[in-house]
């Protein structure tokens, strides 16, 4: 009950304050050339990072990668073939590492659908903004609830 009451908040709360935040790989990739000029060697690495398909710790994409993929309908081997490459990429940087990773993706995990807005997951930081946020719609709520009684 308490979970169910705390995701329609959060709800509530991203959508009331334009917390959620949705990009698509090109639009990502015109930031990224605003950052870095056009063809930049990391403008992939730039993308993962917008996106959050990266985080600043890794060279490898992250599970939110998958949200911007298509597999085909009759291929269940997508993910195995994809984990397979990713396990054989090999890189001098990060830059060329996660543009080699990047390649699995586009090679084995299924069709990009690269102008399509897809959600990319909170900071910490927002994360932590949301969670007080809820914490205090809660608190004034029991405060009125009990007032009302």
């Amino acid at each position: 009950m308490l979970s169910t009451v705390l995701l329609g908040l959060l709800t509530v709360t991203q959508a009331s304050n334009h917390l959620a935040s949705f990009k698509s790989f090109d639009s990502a990739d015109r930031e990224c050339s605003r950052y870095l000029g056009h063809q930049h060697r990391c403008a992939v690495r730039c993308r993962g990072l917008l996106t959050r398909f990266l985080n600043r710790t890794s060279e490898f994409p992250t599970a939110v990668i998958e949200r911007f993929y298509e597999p085909g309908e009759d291929d269940y081997l997508y993910r195995s073939r994809t984990v397979q490459c990713l396990r054989d990429v090999r890189a001098l940087n990060s830059c060329e590492q996660v543009r080699r990773s990047v390649q699995c993706y586009d090679g084995e995990f299924g069709t990009v659908d690269r102008d399509a807005l897809r959600f990319f997951p909170f900071t910490d930081v927002q994360h932590l903004r949301v969670l007080r946020e809820c914490e205090a719609i809660l608190r004034e709520r029991l405060t009125e609830s009990c007032l009302l009684r």
